[in-house]
Parts: C-alpha cells; structure tokens; sequence
C-alpha cells in the first residue's frame, strides 16, 4: 500500500538544533534568511538531489506552470522561468548556510560544556539583510560553512563581523580561501601603544646577529608565499608596496607582553620587571579587515614556526611560552 508521507517533510528550524536549546538570536536570524520551515537538509545527498531539481531546466518549466514541449516560450515566460530556477538556487545557498550555522552552535554548546541559548544581543536587520544577500550566491561547500560559522558566532555574541568584512568574504574565491587558511597559522596579534595589532612576525630580531639573520631565513622558509599582490590591494595588509618589513613592537607590563599566534594566547618575557613598548623585531602588518577575516577560520599555531621564533627571540633574552 503506498504511503501517503512525504520524504522529505518540511521541519522547522528549532527542531534543527537536537539536544541543544535554540539560541534566539540565531533562530531569529535563520527565519529572516530562509523562513521559519526548511527541508532536513542535515541529509546531504537525499536534500541536494532533492533540491537540484530546481536548476534543471524542464523542471523550472513545469514549477511555473509552463510546458517543456512547447516550441517557443515568450519573454514574460521565460523570465520567469529563470527566476523560478534563480530563486530555487539561491534558497538552496541559504538553507546549506542556516545548517551550517545550528552545527556550529552546536559544536561550540558541545566543545565548551555550557549553554548559550542567552548570550548574544539581537542582530541589526541591516546587517542581516547584507548577510543573506551575499551567502545565498555561496555554492561551495567549504564556503557555505564559513559563512555558517560567522553567522553562528555574531548570534553568540562571541564576534564581532562588520558590513566590510561581510563584503570583503563575499568577493574571496575558493583559491584565496585556502591561502588564507594556510597563513592563518603564522597570524600574531599583541598590543602596541595600547591598540590592538596583528601581523606576521618575520624577523625576529632586535639587533643584528648571525643565528638570529640564519633563524629568520628559516621562518620565512616556514611561512612562505604571503600573497602580497592580491591581499594587499584587497585591503587585508598593511602594505605601501615597497616590499620592505615593517617594524613590530609590543606592549610590555612587568617585565610580559601578551601575544597571540592563530589566536591561541602566548606571553613574551622580558628581563626585569619592565613597563615599555618593546620592538621585537619586523613583519608584516594586518589591517582591522584582514584581522576580521582571519578570525574566522579555525586553526592552530605552525609548530615548527614557533619554535623556529622562540628561538631567535631567546637570542635577545626573550621567552616565548604558551599560557
């Protein structure tokens, strides 16, 4: 006896989260993007093949009504015929990144053993408008997660993402990605004269000095290609475009300055019990946006770059060490 139900039923978006208690701010924000109804789409193959019916031309023809065998279609049906097909696509997009979102929540409610279903402060409509707009073109895989786990975090009230950085993540391809992934292992960030700054630590010296000259050679080896042509003019570095380094100095408060390598938190020690702003040698600088973008992805520190800097740093009688 055939049945009657439907495979693939519509649930609402809280069933989503499972065990863990909906986070308002983010459900909020999911019902904005794709309704308060989406397929389980957590069943990748039933719901993509489910889904991609949508692009197939002949498909979109008998969703809006209009038949495949007719010889000519006038410009009113076929318009709407590619808007059927585009709207189709672009709600596929936004329900991949609502599901990425709810796993990211639930991924962090799991990592970090207690419930946020209250943190965070309701999500500026203009800004989730933005958001919307510019995930629902992402059909990368990779790339839908990211953008889940931006809109996860913003809800968690965890970070901070301006409308630039919404921009600047919209315009990056799935090669730029990467690069980025790679680099973020060696991003530093420190405060300087009380602001906070990021940047790659190249050349870690503060004098000459041959080993120091050798270990830097070394870590430059270790971080390789920086990309300069094509995150430079996009806005990430902090770069005239000489090519020269530039100089990297902390904040020291008795005789310690807080640093961190892929945001994980180290300390540098100072002899003495100093207060000062120390130089620690040179690199490369990131700007706010380049800072944004990088915080996004998850990563660890490059071992053998840390090692390679607690070296030269333990030349000049400084100790690098993780907290």
């Amino acid at each position: 006896m055939p049945s009657n139900e439907n495979p693939n039923p519509l649930v609402r978006v809280t069933d989503l989260f499972g065990a863990s208690k909906p986070l308002e701010q983010l459900v909020s924000a999911i019902e904005r993007g794709v309704g308060n109804l989406l397929r389980p789409i957590q069943k990748r193959r039933e719901t993509k093949v489910d889904i991609a019916s949508y692009e197939d031309w002949n498909e979109a023809l008998k969703r809006t009504g209009l038949e495949a065998s007719r010889a000519e279609l006038t410009l009113g049906e076929r318009a709407t015929v590619r808007v059927t097909a585009e709207h189709a696509r672009t709600q596929r997009n936004r329900e991949a990144v609502a599901v990425q979102a709810i796993s990211d929540y639930r991924n962090s409610v799991a990592n970090e053993g207690h419930d946020e279903s209250g943190a965070g402060n309701a999500i500026n409509a203009e800004w989730l408008d933005r958001f919307w707009r510019l995930s629902e073109n992402v059909s990368d895989t990779q790339m839908q997660e990211v953008w889940g786990r931006v809109l996860s975090r913003k809800a968690r009230g965890a970070a901070q993402y301006s409308a630039r950085c919404l921009e600047a993540l919209s315009l990056l391809s799935r090669d730029e990605a990467i690069k980025l992934e790679r680099l973020s292992r060696f991003v530093m960030s420190a405060r300087s004269g009380g602001i906070q700054t990021h940047f790659f630590l190249l050349d870690p010296k503060q004098f000459p000095n041959d080993r120091a000259n050798e270990l830097a050679k070394e870590i430059m080896k270790i971080v390789g290609a920086l990309h300069r042509s094509i995150f430079g003019p996009a806005g990430l570095y902090v770069d005239s475009g000489s090519g020269w380094l530039q100089d990297v100095a902390v904040d020291v408060a008795d005789g310690i300055a807080d640093v961190s390598i892929a945001r994980i938190p180290y300390v540098i020690r100072f002899p003495g019990n100093k207060d000062c702003i120390s130089g620690i040698g040179s690199g490369l600088g990131i700007t706010p946006l380049g800072a944004e973008i990088f915080s996004i992805i998850e990563t660890q520190p490059e071992r053998a770059y840390v090692e390679k800097l607690s070296e030269a740093l333990s030349i000049y009688g400084l100790h690098l060490t993780p907290v």
